[in-house]
């Protein structure tokens, strides 16, 4: 994938499937058009792997998790970090929106189930 340095350990589809998002060892989100297969923009905002994003249901939000103990909370559009979580205590390796996209549940090395409130 175009501007990665490192190996990709995450990715999602927006819901409209017109965004992939990319997640990497080099610490960096990729956005992609996927339509034109154009490389869109790198955000910055974790200091160590990003190994998990998810879209929430309306599209307009990604959340990010990392190696970092940081769950990120993003803006579409803006492309810029709305909101960090910083309370984990451990690497965190899996984020997930539920359905309607006023929850968002992570998982990580506490072997615990942290669902946050958006």
């Amino acid at each position: 994938l175009q501007g990665h340095t490192a190996g990709v350990r995450a990715l999602a589809f927006s819901p409209d499937a017109n965004m992939l998002v990319t997640g990497s060892d080099d610490h960096r989100i990729h956005l992609y058009d996927v339509h034109n297969a154009d490389y869109l923009s790198s955000l910055a905002g974790h200091a160590n792997w990003v190994t998990a994003l998810d879209f929430s249901p309306d599209g307009a939000h990604f959340a990010s998790a990392s190696t970092d103990k940081r769950v990120k909370i993003w803006g579409t559009a803006a492309r810029q970090c709305v909101h960090t979580f910083t309370d984990p205590t451990e690497p965190v390796w899996g984020v997930a929106y539920n359905g309607d996209g006023s929850r968002l549940a992570t998982v990580g090395d506490a072997r615990a189930l942290t669902i946050y409130s958006t």
